[in-house]
């Protein structure tokens, strides 16, 4: 599944670098699972911290810090005659 996603990430990122999936659905179908595996296979790869350094040559200085892999944000429509009760 990682593959695939950093597949389609390369081939269709916006110019700020960031992919859009607007349908967990057809994503899912074409990695050959349900939408909610899916969804919960991208929030357990979104926890996914990492390492980041920096040098600035002028201050001398070394800054370490930590970062995500990608950030996910889930919109959800209701059902008509639903709502968020």
């Amino acid at each position: 599944m990682g593959n695939l996603l950093i597949k389609l990430w390369q081939k269709n990122k916006d110019e700020k670098g960031i992919y859009t999936i607007k349908n967990l659905t057809e994503i899912a179908r074409i990695m050959k699972t349900r939408p909610q595996e899916l969804k919960v296979y991208l929030l357990c790869l979104a926890g996914y911290q990492y390492p980041v350094t920096k040098i600035n040559k002028e201050t001398r200085t070394l800054s370490i810090y930590s970062d995500k892999l990608f950030y996910i944000k889930f919109n959800m429509r209701f059902k008509k005659g639903e709502d968020e009760d």
